[in-house]
């Protein structure tokens, strides 16, 4: 069995044997650390399985968030391997679990769905290394996020430098993808796209409707006079 490499992490196996947990009104991209809260017995069961092997689970979204208990026809089918990195019980038989993300993977073979999810999934690396075309693909979705950044008050400095400081463009096109302010459905889309290319398009496609949003808000008129959009010295 071939061996792929994450973005900077240790290689993993081709092909992966998981315990699956259903996430409800979000997609997990394999990018950056992050905490999630687990309450779901079936939840709670992948984890506790993960937590004794070596750490690792798979995410997949769940179409309908009202489901309470989701069977396989309830989840997408692509998703992302993450590792626990740590895992803190709270009060009501929870867990505060902050995982790291790893991968693209997607199921190849259901292996029981009782007492929890569990299945065989084919993993996707992250390409190291790429076309040029795809480092001038990365400099257009920089300086787009940038100006975004640049006039939303509410988004943290730290984003800026985040932007700046990644070099591989599958990984800033996720980081982005994964900040967006998008339903579920548009980001499994991003999540599903494995072309590198295409996805970068799709992101700064959705990020130039963010920008002219935010231009139409800025530029509505107050007292009969249009207002100049103003960025963050």
């Amino acid at each position: 069995m071939s061996d792929t490499s994450t973005q900077d992490g240790p290689s993993l196996p081709a092909e992966l044997e998981l315990p699956i947990l259903a996430i409800r009104n979000t997609v997990i991209f394999p990018v950056l650390a992050f905490p999630i809260n687990v309450g779901r017995e079936k939840s709670l069961l992948a984890v506790d399985e993960a937590l004794e092997g070596e750490k690792l689970l798979a995410i997949l979204a769940q179409k309908e968030a009202k489901n309470e208990d989701p069977d396989t026809e309830d989840l997408y089918t692509t998703g992302t391997v993450v590792k626990i990195l740590k895992s803190v019980k709270m009060p009501g038989n929870k867990l505060s679990v902050i995982i790291q993300g790893l991968a693209r993977i997607r199921v190849k073979n259901w292996n029981h769905t009782e007492p929890y999810l569990r299945a065989e999934v084919e993993v996707f690396e992250e390409a190291a290394e790429h076309p040029e075309e795809l480092n001038r693909k990365m400099g257009n979705l920089r300086e787009l996020a940038q100006r975004i950044i640049d006039l939303s008050p509410q988004i943290p400095s730290e984003a800026s430098f985040l932007v700046r400081s990644i070099d591989n463009p599958g990984v800033l096109a996720d980081i982005v993808a994964s900040n967006l302010g998008i339903g579920v459905e548009d980001k499994q889309d991003l999540l599903e796209t494995f072309d590198t290319a295409s996805r970068m398009d799709k992101v700064v496609a959705l990020l130039n409707k963010a920008f002219c949003k935010i231009l139409r808000f800025e530029l509505l008129p107050t007292d009969g006079q249009h207002l100049h959009p103003t960025r963050k010295s």
